[in-house]
């Protein structure tokens, strides 16, 4: 009989699990022989850092056309929310569609990025289930995510690919499920932002962290000297022979947390960075993502995924008022965060990306603009193929070819293509891939070829 390796062997579980069962089911069987899975296998570090921006960024306002014809076509469709031509922070591609392009006026840091090499764009990226036109959706006979425009669905749906359903995970949970460390001091997850389905897992949870560290127990583990008291008695509880399951269960998983979290706290006290974030909740989220990767070596991961959700971009009014402030803030915060890496000299091994649950209209509502679909998103860091524009660029005409009715652009890139591209690079085969991204095979691109392989 011909011998196969661990790497064949959980290659064949995936296949037979995929022909019988459905993907919970896979996920499952997958994380009962997570003892042959390939965690092992990585003796070099890795982390993704994804930065949400909830509400529906306009993308179409953060990376523009500068050419005269193109900027003409984008001024039409975009009326008094325009960034005049001259305003605009010009950016040159290394391979260029024949059109100029730039950035808002606020955001002289991504600008600098994409110049330096160290950021691209991904351009009318959005949530697909297969490829659609215009005709498929004006006749409807598109194949589309549920309740297309809508801000929790919409949401759901970019951090899970899966339609409604009781099982339902997130991307970044599914890829912890088959390769979790079992042996690592933290969760392949943490997140910045609490509980989020993106890093739901069958088998795994995200570790959650504030932007400040660790959360104590108020009154019980919060350091304070009044409290040794409260304190001693809460561990006896805990460390009572307790006769109800359930009370076993929660005194094992608070003691756990709270080894964990003086765990966290001891690496992460000579753990600082001097690069100059903003004081907002992005930039101190950001500089504790930093600061967790600079003492990676304490936990011993060797994969991690970040997750940091920053707010405000639903901008239905004062949108001219309102857009270039988080545009800023995003822009400086995406510098410092890779001022902050270089320092730790680990620009290689960190990418981070950006995402948002839709773009918006092209069209104002007479103040800002309303619930859009397709939209542009930003890869960075020092594996990026940097100052690169990766998709097609969108016609902006209104009733074009692209804009479905009222200026909502049609994605052509899509969120699964996209999510590949960078788990691929983590180190995931293509048949995990397949496993973590049900609606990857209806598209031609695996991999956008945005990271250097």
């Amino acid at each position: 009989m011909k011998k196969i390796n661990r790497r064949q062997f959980c290659q064949r579980l995936m296949m037979s699990s995929l022909a019988g069962t459905s993907i919970y089911g896979t996920l499952g069987s997958l994380s009962v022989a997570n003892a042959f899975t390939r965690q092992q296998n990585f003796d070099d570090y890795k982390a993704l850092v994804c930065i949400f921006l909830a509400g529906g960024n306009d993308a179409f306002n953060m990376l523009m056309p500068r050419s005269s014809q193109a900027y003409n076509v984008y001024a039409q469709a975009r009326q008094s929310l325009a960034i005049p031509q001259q305003d605009m922070l010009p950016i040159n591609p290394l391979t260029s569609d024949g059109t100029e392009y730039g950035v808002h006026p606020s955001m002289s840091g991504v600008q600098s990025l994409f110049e330096s090499g160290d950021l691209s764009f991904i351009a009318n990226l959005g949530a697909l289930i297969q490829p659609v036109t215009r005709d498929e959706f004006l006749n409807n006979s598109a194949v589309t995510p549920p309740q297309l425009f809508s801000h929790s669905d919409q949401q759901d749906f970019w951090k899970s690919l899966q339609l409604p359903s009781n099982q339902r995970t997130g991307w970044a949970g599914r890829v912890s499920d088959l390769i979790m460390d079992t042996d690592a001091m933290l969760p392949l997850n943490i997140s910045l932002s609490g509980t989020d389905l993106f890093q739901r897992g069958i088998s795994s949870s995200a570790y959650g962290l504030s932007p400040g560290g660790v959360s104590r127990l108020y009154a019980i583990d919060d350091g304070n000297p009044d409290t040794v008291r409260r304190s001693q008695v809460f561990n006896d509880l805990l460390n009572e022979n307790h006769q109800s399951l359930f009370a076993r269960a929660f005194s094992g998983v608070q003691r756990n947390s709270m080894n964990l979290a003086g765990v966290i706290e001891s690496g992460l006290e000579n753990s600082t960075v001097n690069a100059p974030f903003v004081a907002d909740p992005l930039g101190l989220s950001l500089r504790m993502v930093a600061r967790m990767i600079n003492a990676r070596e304490t936990f011993g991961n060797k994969r991690q995924v970040f997750y940091v959700v920053t707010g405000g971009f639903d901008t239905h009014g004062l949108q001219a008022i309102e857009q270039p402030q988080l545009l800023s803030s995003l822009s400086q915060n995406l510098k410092a965060f890779n001022d902050a890496l270089s320092e730790i000299g680990i620009t290689n091994e960190v990418t981070t990306f950006t995402n948002s649950e839709f773009g918006r209209t092209l069209t104002s509502n007479g103040d800002g603009t309303d619930h859009g679909w397709g939209g542009h998103s930003m890869v960075m860091g020092g594996a990026v193929n940097g100052r690169n524009i990766f998709g097609t660029m969108p016609d902006l005409s209104l009733n074009g070819p692209d804009d479905t009715i009222g200026g909502r652009i049609i994605p052509t890139t899509s969120v699964d293509e996209y999510g590949a591209t960078l788990f691929k690079w983590f180190g995931l085969s293509d048949g995990e891939l397949d496993l973590v991204f049900p609606n990857l095979h209806n598209f031609s691109n695996r991999d956008l070829g945005f990271l250097a392989s």
